[in-house]
């Protein structure tokens, strides 16, 4: 089976959501997709087997550096 085909088969299978995201991660629990394969070629291999795909999201795009993070030891509430 091809990858087109079985991207299909797990999104034919869900043809009543005619509006859906399909995160590249979801996809990939469903179906064993090369590292090599990039999203772009995901999208029309999708397009060929007659899916629509308006737009490609790359999480995280516009984040700018530095990042913070930081984690919560306690919490207090305040009585005032």
């Amino acid at each position: 089976m091809t990858l087109s085909k079985a991207i299909f088969d797990l999104l034919d299978s869900l043809a009543w959501a005619s509006n859906m995201r399909a995160p590249l991660s979801w996809i990939k629990e469903f179906v064993e997709i090369p590292d090599s394969v990039t999203p772009e070629q995901i999208a029309d291999g999708l397009i060929r087997v007659g899916f629509e795909v308006e737009e490609i999201i790359e999480q995280g795009a516009d984040l700018t550096g530095p990042l913070v993070f930081a984690k919560v030891l306690s919490i207090e509430e305040l009585t005032e």
